[in-house]
């Protein structure tokens, strides 16, 4: 019984495929990365809008 050896051609086609898997799953990775920053970099300047019109308004409520 003698062994049956693939093609190299196959193999090199294997392997692009499995960086390509990977490379697209880093940019999506990443992707998602940069949306949750955006999304906690909006929440955290809403916030501090938010505490200033609590500080002004308590300062207006002082005032009178």
């Amino acid at each position: 019984m003698g062994k049956k050896f693939h093609p190299l051609t196959k193999n090199i086609k294997i392997f692009l495929l499995n960086l390509k898997h990977h490379f697209f799953r880093t940019i999506l990775n990443q992707s998602l990365i940069i949306h949750i920053l955006l999304y906690l970099h909006l929440q955290y300047w809403k916030h501090k809008v938010l505490l200033s019109y609590k500080e002004n308004l308590q300062t207006i409520k002082e005032k009178i």
